[in-house]
């Protein structure tokens, strides 16, 4: 049977010097692992192509996996996307004319 305190003294108390063992500690970088960056939707232009300009992100291209999917259920169709960091992070998208399509764009990481 085991027991808490409720006067913030003991192996239960939630007080601030109560901090337990130092090798504990799990840094953010375990936790989240890999992350949705950017999750949205893009209209083709009536050539099939597209292309939209964020904000610059972190690190190098080859640190993200960008997926994209055209939501059209009656006529789906293949898409492709490309990304690019210069001074914008901008996703080039190509596939059928004005279909709507939706993508993601993935930090690549492992969640311990």
């Amino acid at each position: 049977m085991g027991c808490t305190s409720v006067t913030g003294k003991g192996l239960g108390s939630a007080v601030g010097q109560q901090k337990g063992w130092k090798d504990l500690t799990i840094g953010a970088e375990k936790i989240l692992g890999p992350r949705v960056v950017v999750a949205e939707r893009v209209t083709l232009d009536g050539g099939g192509a597209a292309t939209v300009d964020l904000p610059l992100l972190d690190g190098v291209a080859t640190d993200y996996i960008v997926t994209a999917n055209d939501t059209n259920t009656s006529s789906a169709a293949a898409v492709g996307v490309s990304i690019a960091l210069t001074t914008i992070t901008q996703l080039t998208f190509k596939g059928t004319a004005a279909h709507t399509v939706m993508y993601t764009i993935i930090h690549k990481g492992i969640a311990i």
